[in-house]
């Protein structure tokens, strides 16, 4: 699966990072504002949540047919955002091997991803714990 495929990413412009270490972006485009001229929260979480699940998708490259859904998401903005806005994520107290086994055993698994969103100076903007439940298809 390619998440910037889905029409809504495709939609709200969502791109691979052009910047080392990092997994989304969006750009710095005027449709993401909101009325103080900063990044829109709504398009922080969207920017969060696909880079938790291109992560997802990233660390189980050899487990097929799986479908992750958002659980739970518990949000914290930092600083107001500006500028183009970069996504990075990892696994949150658990290890890919414990998630990985869990899924081949029992064909489903409940863990959580931490992503964080950075501006351009590569301070914290928001960061967001998912809770992903994921099945095999």
């Amino acid at each position: 699966m390619n998440l910037l495929e889905l029409p809504f990413n495709q939609h709200l412009g969502i791109l691979p990072s052009d910047k080392e270490g990092y997994i989304l972006m969006l750009p710095n485009e005027l449709r993401f504002q909101n009325h103080l001229q900063k990044v829109h929260a709504a398009a922080l979480f969207a920017l969060a949540e696909g880079t938790a699940a291109q992560f997802l998708l990233d660390a189980f490259p050899n487990v097929q047919g799986i479908v992750p859904v958002v659980r739970k998401a518990q949000v914290k903005f930092s600083k107001l955002a500006e500028g183009k806005i970069y996504g990075k994520a990892q696994l949150h107290l658990v290890q890919t091997e414990t998630i990985e086994k869990d899924l081949l055993e029992k064909g489903r698994v409940l863990f959580s991803v931490l992503a964080t969103l950075y501006n351009e100076l590569d301070q914290a903007v928001l960061s967001c714990e998912f809770e992903w439940f994921v099945s095999k298809a």
